[in-house]
């Protein structure tokens, strides 16, 4: 389970008790599952990844030109539609999302994919529909 954002070696308490809810909860789940509850089923909002954004870089030297645009930062999973600014390059102009279609940005400006080039990724929201389940339980 991972739980965020946190600045790497950091240890923050309202995140380390989000993470100890969670955990706690999905015990809690196992054992009820495993005594033969039955869960209703729903449906639940899905993510599938489309393509990943590097930040813009300078042709001859690949250096980064650009930071996020604040309008994007701390915004992952909320709509970027066309046009929606997306970088703000370090001479102050702001470049926005060229994409044909609305899509769902994460991992936003996410230190550990710098190396990677990869600056945001942009994925489609769907819906799926999830059946009852129950266990079966030894007599």
């Amino acid at each position: 389970m991972e739980i965020g954002p946190q600045p790497h070696g950091v240890v923050r308490s309202a995140i380390f008790s989000a993470m100890q809810e969670g955990v706690q909860l999905m015990l809690d789940w196992i054992c009820q599952f495993n005594s033969g509850t039955l869960f209703e089923g729903g449906s639940v909002d899905v993510y599938t990844m489309v393509k990943n954004i590097d930040y813009p870089r300078d042709p001859e030297t690949h250096t980064i030109t650009a930071a996020v645009h604040p309008d994007l930062q701390d915004r992952d999973f909320c709509l970027l539609h066309p046009g929606d600014p997306m970088f703000l390059s370090f001479s102050g102009e702001t470049l926005r999302y060229k994409g044909k279609e609305a899509l769902y940005p994460f991992f936003i400006n996410e230190g550990a994919y710098y190396e990677k080039g990869v600056a945001l990724s942009l994925a489609r929201k769907r819906r799926v529909e999830i059946p009852s389940v129950r266990s079966e339980t030894l007599r």
